[in-house]
């Protein structure tokens, strides 16, 4: 019994991921154009093809192997997701949470609301 309340225990302290939204203002001020965080643009080709944010990869949440390529960036390190106005990216944090990121950001607005403000 006490083996099992240990392992509980232990399980429960582990790190959990951080998510939180970030609206257009704060990302400028904290990540554009910086290399300290990650920044995904999970929209489709046809939407990318209108225009991204500058050094964003791409991983199209509608596609195939959208999961298999989160393997491609750093669980470690701080991801800005965005997609067209903020729907697919709240659900790709929460996958990318799932996945073991430590600290994910969803892009309130997406790209519609950063080219807004550009």
């Amino acid at each position: 019994m006490v083996l099992g309340l240990f392992l509980a225990i232990s399980c429960s302290s582990s790190t959990e991921a951080q998510v939180s939204d970030i609206d257009v203002k704060e990302f400028k001020a904290k990540f554009e154009g910086k290399n300290d965080v990650q920044v995904l643009d999970v929209r489709t080709p046809n939407e990318i093809a209108q225009g991204k944010i500058d050094g964003a990869s791409e991983n199209n949440f509608m596609g195939p192997n959208f999961e298999q390529n989160l393997a491609k960036l750093d669980k470690n390190k701080p991801v800005v997701v965005y997609c067209a106005s903020g729907g697919r990216s709240a659900k790709a944090a929460a996958i990318m949470e799932e996945k073991g990121f430590t600290v994910v950001y969803n892009l309130l607005g997406g790209f519609n609301a950063y080219s807004q403000q550009n």
